[in-house]
């Protein structure tokens, strides 16, 4: 519910303020594609996706927080989530805003000993560290209009990934 208001809050701020309105995204899935893995992400109850390409790397970290699947070592995400939370940091959010010649930007927040810092990261290395920081994923509106596809009228979205793993799931992704 807190997320809800946050959300909101968010919206309102950024539209009386002149800036981007923001959207809260959720990760519906990874899946591979021509073009390679894309992390498919969706506005909350809404049936628009956001494909967002990333490699291969990052799509198997992505995979395996949603699996809540755990390597044996660190993973370098897992590594930088650690890192931040030994500091006195929390993830707060990341936001995809911005959308170039084909190529999505993101920005990481943090909070530390109650400043705000904001960082320009790949949107890619934004998801998976924010699956593992329990932070949650914007996107601007604008990129959402501009990069989200909707399905043909009459066929239905994409299934969103169920909170507990699916039993048969491979042990590693």
């Amino acid at each position: 519910m807190r997320a809800f208001f946050t959300s909101v809050v968010l919206l309102s701020v950024a539209a009386s303020a002149g800036e981007k309105v923001l959207v809260e995204m959720e990760v519906v899935d990874v899946v591979p594609m021509e073009e390679g893995q894309a992390v498919l992400l969706a506005p909350r109850n809404e049936k628009t996706v956001v494909p967002v390409f990333v490699g291969e790397f990052e799509a198997n970290a992505i995979k395996l927080k949603l699996a809540r699947q755990q390597p044996p070592r660190p993973m370098t995400h897992d590594l930088l989530d650690t890192t931040i939370k030994a500091l006195g940091g929390k993830v707060t959010r990341i936001v995809i805003d911005d959308l170039k010649g084909g190529t999505f930007l993101g920005k990481l927040t943090l909070e530390q000993g109650g400043k705000s810092i904001e960082l320009d990261a790949r949107p890619s290395d934004c998801i998976a560290l924010a699956l593992r920081a329990g932070a949650p994923i914007f996107a601007a509106k604008s990129v959402v209009d501009q990069a989200g596809l909707r399905p043909p009228e009459g066929e239905h979205q994409p299934p969103r990934r169920q909170k507990k793993p699916q039993p048969g799931l491979p042990e590693t992704l």
